[in-house]
C-alpha cells in the first residue's frame, strides 16, 4: 500500500455543525488522492472555460485534472458565504493549527493544496511546497517559501549540470503563468456556485500570484524585512 501524508482540515460552524475535509497526498510524489464520482459534471470539462495557457488537449485529456478532483469539495462549499466566520483546526503528522477565520480563507488554504497536487502542468511547480504545508500563510510567509523552493531546485539543476535560474526570470514568469490559471478557474467556480466562498477562495490565491507576478524584478518580491532577517549571511 503506498504510504500518504494526511492533512486533516476540521471546520466548527457557529452552529456547531462540523465538516472534516481530509487531504490524502502520495508519500513521494504528494498527488491527491480524493473520491471521484461515476458521472463528472459539465463543468469539469476541460474545455469549459478552459485556461487560455492549458498545455493539455481535450482528444488526450476529457476532463480538467484540477476540477476532477474539486468537485466533492465544491458541491459541499458553493452555496457557503466568504465572511462566513468558522473555527478550524489542521492537523498533520508533526503539529496542529488551529484558528478562527473565514469560510473564504479556509477554502483558500485548501484549494491551494488542491490545486497544486492534481496535476495540473502548471501549478505542478508549487506540488513541493505541499510537503511543507503552511496553512492560512501570509504574503511574506509564502515568498519566502516559494523562493526558496525555486532556488533550491536551481541548485539540483546546476549540481546535475543542467542550466540553472541565478537571476531568477523564471520565478515571476512561473507566477504570470499561474495568476492566468488562477482567473480562469475562478470563472469555472463563479459559474457554478451560488454562493461567493469558492470564487472568493480563489480571488485570495490570485492576490498571492499578483502580488509576486506584477513584481518585474525579484529585488522588490523581497521585502526590507526578509533583508534584515537574512542580514547574517549578506
Amino acid at each position: 500500500m503506498t504510504a500518504k501524508n494526511i492533512i486533516t482540515y476540521t471546520l466548527v460552524f457557529d452552529d456547531q455543525n462540523s465538516y472534516e475535509v481530509p487531504i490524502h497526498l502520495e508519500g513521494k510524489s504528494l498527488e491527491l488522492f480524493t473520491s471521484k464520482p461515476a458521472i463528472l459534471p459539465e463543468w469539469t470539462r476541460l474545455d469549459y472555460c478552459q485556461c487560455p495557457n492549458c498545455p493539455l488537449k481535450l482528444e488526450e485529456t476529457p476532463h480538467c485534472p484540477v476540477a476532477i478532483n474539486l468537485v466533492e469539495l465544491v458541491s459541499h462549499f458553493c452555496d457557503l458565504i466568504s465572511h462566513q466566520t468558522v473555527k478550524v483546526s489542521v492537523q498533520s503528522s508533526s503539529r496542529t493549527y488551529t484558528v478562527e477565520t473565514t469560510v473564504q480563507d479556509t477554502l483558500s488554504s485548501i484549494l491551494g493544496l488542491y490545486m497544486s497536487c492534481s496535476g495540473c502542468p502548471i501549478l505542478d511547480k508549487l506540488r513541493p511546497m505541499a510537503r511543507f504545508h503552511l496553512p492560512f500563510s501570509s504574503y511574506e510567509e509564502t515568498s519566502y517559501r516559494s523562493l526558496s523552493m525555486y532556488l533550491i531546485a536551481q541548485y539540483l539543476r546546476y549540481k546535475e549540470g543542467k542550466s540553472a535560474d541565478w537571476d531568477l526570470e523564471g520565478f515571476v514568469a512561473m507566477y504570470k503563468e499561474i495568476q492566468i490559471v488562477n482567473q480562469a478557474f475562478s470563472q469555472r467556480l463563479c459559474n457554478i456556485s451560488q454562493g461567493d466562498a469558492n470564487n472568493n477562495a480563489l480571488v485570495i490565491l490570485d492576490c498571492f500570484a499578483s502580488l509576486i507576478a506584477m513584481d518585474t524584478e525579484v529585488e522588490t518580491i523581497v521585502s526590507d524585512e526578509l533583508k534584515v532577517i537574512l542580514k547574517p549571511f549578506l
